[in-house]
């Protein structure tokens, strides 16, 4: 929805409830990129005061994992799959979050990720729509 910075460090970015958004975050020094780490996040609901989220270091009040990855490789691997995944015309924030689990997972074991196409992509608003 916005982000503030109120100083350098650290900024602050509000988010819709139960919206999908990822944090990239990065270490370089002067001999490169030392730490990458690029997670996608859905917000939390709330539910009679407490919220349905699991505490993230830097996010309040905390929220659904959806993906995690933290190797050079695999966040190249995951930008490029979200690359994709909207150059077919799907909304990144609309895919279920079965496939981001599941790209996750295969990024993590190395094995080759499923494809989001546009014609598997219906069925998960057509199922949300009857929950």
């Amino acid at each position: 929805m916005r982000e503030t910075i109120p100083q350098r460090r650290p900024r602050m970015a509000m988010v819709a409830p139960l919206a999908v958004c990822c944090r990239l975050k990065w270490n370089g020094s002067d001999d490169g990129t030392s730490l990458w780490t690029l997670v996608a996040l859905r917000t939390p609901r709330a539910i009679g005061g407490t919220y349905d989220s699991a505490r993230v270091a830097g996010v309040m009040p905390g929220a659904r994992m959806l993906l995690r990855v933290d190797d050079e490789s695999q966040v190249k691997a995951a930008l490029e799959l979200l690359d994709a995944i909207a150059t077919v015309g799907i909304d990144p924030r609309a895919v279920a979050a079965a496939l981001w689990h599941t790209i996750g997972n295969r990024l993590v074991a190395r094995l080759p990720c499923p494809e989001c196409t546009a014609g598997r992509h219906p069925a998960h608003p057509a199922r949300a729509a009857l929950a």
